[in-house]
């Protein structure tokens, strides 16, 4: 600090030293935007972009944890180094297309954080919560369902039945004939 004046009163003072103390109020942080992304099976991904909030001393490694099959992501960890750390990186979510009718549903993606920096070893767990719009409806086709024609002299005609999903218990499909004097089902029952 200096102090210049032509007024005699104020050249003659010494600097006065202020002593000024800087609260840091950064604190390290994973960033993750959104927290909530929709998927569709077959169709729609979604993605999600995580970044630090301050500059770590060593590389921060963020793990992706998936809590089963019915999801995926492009990557599997992001690594953050002192010098990529504010450079949003993105992670890609696909939903599996399975068979099953499950209807829509959530899954989460944690995300595990390690480093070697003292301050970001010890930040909790992270997580993303997926929702999936599943593309399976359960149901029964049968087919034809008109136009079938047989005798009464023993004569057959056929038709299938098919399920529209697969399914997560066994299904029994009954067979019956409206008017069993003029003609039978068989097999009258399908597992």
């Amino acid at each position: 600090n200096t102090l210049n004046s032509a007024d005699a009163n104020y050249a003659a003072i010494l600097p006065v030293t202020v002593t000024v103390t800087i609260a840091d109020d950064d604190s390290p942080c994973v960033c993750i935007t959104p927290i909530n992304v929709t998927v569709g099976e077959g169709g729609a991904t979604g993605s999600y972009q995580m970044r630090l909030t301050t500059q770590p001393t060593a590389a921060v490694t963020v793990t992706l944890v998936l809590t089963d099959g019915q999801i995926t992501t492009d990557v599997g960890e992001l690594v953050f180094t002192p010098l990529t750390w504010s450079a949003m990186q993105t992670v890609t979510v696909t939903a599996v297309n399975d068979v099953v009718a499950e209807g829509g549903m959530q899954r989460l993606i944690a995300h595990a954080v390690t480093s070697a920096d003292p301050d970001y070893d010890v930040i909790d767990d992270r997580t993303v919560t997926v929702n999936i719009v599943d593309n399976d409806t359960a149901g029964v086709v049968v087919n034809p369902t008109t136009g079938l024609t047989t005798t009464e002299a023993g004569g057959s005609a056929t038709f299938t039945v098919v399920l529209t999903s697969e399914p997560t218990a066994a299904v029994t499909v009954t067979l019956a004939s409206n008017d069993t004097s003029e003609g039978t089902v068989s097999p009258t029952q399908m597992v």
